[in-house]
């Protein structure tokens, strides 16, 4: 039974800029492994840009067109959700 729920807004419990950093780390090695270097760096930096720092209505962004796309489609269901 679960008697409590932590929400951290704040970052005060989790460092989520460090956790996310990890997140990219293996996102791109497991789903994108032959972006490196400059490439890999722009991606990463495109990534927290669009991600605000966790402040964003995501549903906004997922209509939007996305600038992380490696093949130029939209992140939507068109484009198979792939970067």
């Amino acid at each position: 039974m679960i008697k409590a729920v932590f929400f951290d807004f704040d970052e005060t419990l989790q460092d989520r800029t460090a956790a996310f950093e990890r997140y990219m780390d293996g996102f791109f090695a497991r789903f994108f492994p032959g972006v490196t270097g400059e490439e890999l760096a722009e991606k990463k930096h495109q990534m927290r840009q669009s991600g605000n720092g966790g402040y964003v209505d995501r549903v906004v962004v997922q209509r939007a067109d996305c600038p992380l796309a490696l093949d130029g489609r939209s992140c939507g269901r068109s484009a198979g959700g792939t970067l």
